[in-house]
């Protein structure tokens, strides 16, 4: 089978090395309110901010954390800042409930999945996770004295959530100004087994797609095995069967919120865990009353594969795409 051409997401943002340390250097952290509450505290999710040298618009784009990740890493910094400088918009990232590899320890009751959020995901729904993380970062951003004015950016898992986010905007009237998914995999349902086989095999394009990160994030980047180890976990479970249900429309709820907004989706053409049956639902569904754009990276000679979603270049074009489109 042809290999994807890696070279289609090579990283040509911004290059200033100084800029770029100044930007992960004067990135922001706090921990903002979910007005959710676990069994002892209220839920406060580690929550960042990374603000471009110039800036170019006032919209947010608002990058969705990934399964079994999280965003005090150092390439999170990176990935923030990249996106950042090389757009001209800050943005936010917040952890997932009941995910915190590199807080205090002091953060971690604050941190966990409330019962609701837990019986939510076992249920096969991103809604109450969903809902929190978007409360979050609107709270954050109030907290840091901006407009709230959002692009989301969804990819994989993060998409399943971006979805229940949008929803929950609707029903918080929080402004959104476009949003991204990209490798949206439970547009359609799946068994458990069958999607950790289908990211057992992508992971064998993996690292052709993070060498086309530039070298100051490959550098910091964890190897695959320790990222591999975290995914293990009991949250990242209830997380993967919630993945696995096929809830995203549900999920979804009204969109007549989203007229006119602009909508990017994104899937490679070799890809098994985004099939083309549930990212052509998920364009019919929202093309109802949105400005989607649906792109299919690759083609039978060159088929892109999940992992594209690991490069930063992808990130900023669903970025500029929308933004183009305001």
């Amino acid at each position: 089978m042809p290999r994807p051409n890696f070279e289609d997401f090579r990283y040509t943002g911004a290059s200033d090395e100084t800029v770029l340390n100044n930007v992960v250097a004067t990135r922001k952290h706090i921990y903002a309110s979910t007005n959710e509450f676990t069994d002892t505290v209220e839920q406060k999710l580690a929550t960042f901010l990374a603000t471009p040298s110039d800036i170019l618009g006032d919209e947010i784009l608002v990058r969705m954390t990934e399964f079994a990740d999280e965003n005090g890493r150092p390439s999170g910094a990176l990935f923030d800042s990249l996106i950042a400088q090389s757009t001209g918009r800050r943005v936010i990232s917040t952890n997932l409930p009941g995910i915190d590899f590199y807080g205090d320890s002091s953060t971690n009751e604050a941190q966990r999945l409330t019962p609701n959020q837990a019986k939510d995901l076992r249920a096969g729904s991103f809604n109450k996770v969903g809902s929190a993380i978007i409360q979050a970062v609107y709270n954050a951003t109030l907290e840091f004295d901006l407009d709230p004015k959002f692009v989301i950016l969804g990819n994989s898992m993060s998409a399943a959530i971006t979805a229940s986010a949008l929803n929950a905007a609707r029903e918080k009237a929080i402004k959104i100004k476009g949003a991204s998914f990209a490798e949206p995999i439970n547009a359609t349902p799946s068994s458990l087994l069958k999607l950790g086989m289908q990211f057992v095999m992508s992971g064998r394009s993996a690292e052709g797609y993070i060498a086309m990160n530039p070298e100051i994030v490959r550098e910091v980047s964890e190897p695959i095995m320790t990222i591999a180890k975290r995914a293990m976990s009991r949250n990242n479970y209830l997380y993967a069967t919630a993945l696995a249900n096929g809830s995203m429309i549900d999920d979804l709820g009204l969109i007549d919120h989203l007229k006119d907004v602009p909508i990017f989706m994104s899937r490679g053409y070799g890809s098994n865990i985004s099939p083309e049956d549930g990212f052509r639902l998920l364009e019919s569904h929202l093309s109802q009353v949105a400005d989607v754009d649906a792109v299919v990276f690759g083609d039978k000679n060159n088929p892109h594969d999940h992992p594209y979603v690991l490069t930063v270049q992808s990130f900023i074009d669903a970025a500029n795409n929308i933004l183009e489109r305001q």
